[in-house]
């Protein structure tokens, strides 16, 4: 996923398409049992809440969405 972000990124950078990996964190799903701390109602509204603060610095990037608009950027 990583190198597929780089790759894709790039290309559709010059088609002016913004190209990220999201990652919601730990959430409460079958697979992120019920100890995970956010609910998936959580974890789609920092989705949202990021989506709309995202900038050019975010292009091709790992960001992290557990906090909201807080997002950090992930090294790969």
């Amino acid at each position: 996923l990583n190198m597929l972000t780089i790759c894709m990124g790039k290309d559709l950078e010059k088609k002016k398409i913004f190209f990220s990996l999201l990652h919601p964190g730990w959430v409460q799903t079958e697979m992120g049992t019920d100890q995970a701390p956010l609910t998936i109602e959580q974890a789609a509204q920092n989705i949202l809440e990021c989506l709309q603060a995202m900038t050019d610095e975010h292009q091709c990037k790992l960001i992290n969405t557990c906090d909201g608009k807080k997002m950090t950027i992930l090294p790969f």
